[in-house]
Order: structure tokens, then C-alpha cells, then sequence
């Protein structure tokens, strides 16, 4: 069984890496999805968020909320 640590670090490094270079995004469903979510964060990455990260910092949504809110 796939654990979801795994599950995590596969999407955070096709992520990073830009599979919507790699990928045609409209071939392929399950990745082709990731593919499109990767380009969006490529163009409309918030200021207050790291993502994709290793680690979950709960701290950092409330400057993300409040970004959110005043925009």
C-alpha cells in the first residue's frame, strides 16, 4: 500500500519540477490535472505562501487569510 508521505512527495516534485512541461496536460486525466494545477502556481503563486513545501507550517494560512481577504 502506497503511503501518503509518498503520495506527497511524488506531487510536491512533479510540482516543482513543472510537469506541464513535460506532460501533454489534455491526454492524460489523473496527471494531465496536476499538470494544469502546476502552471496556475507558476502564474498565480500568492505572496504569502511556499507552497509546494516539505513541511505543513499552519502559521503561514493566517498571512495567506488575511491576503485573501484584503484583495
Amino acid at each position: 500500500m502506497i503511503s501518503i508521505q509518498l503520495i506527497r512527495w511524488a506531487k510536491k516534485t512533479l510540482l516543482r519540477l513543472g510537469i506541464h512541461k513535460i506532460l501533454p496536460a489534455r491526454k492524460l486525466t489523473k496527471l494531465g490535472y496536476t499538470a494544469y494545477l502546476s502552471e496556475w502556481i507558476r502564474h498565480n503563486r500568492p505572496p504569502y505562501t511556499s507552497f509546494p513545501y516539505s513541511g505543513f507550517d499552519t502559521r503561514l494560512r493566517y498571512h495567506l487569510y488575511d491576503y485573501l481577504i484584503a484583495s
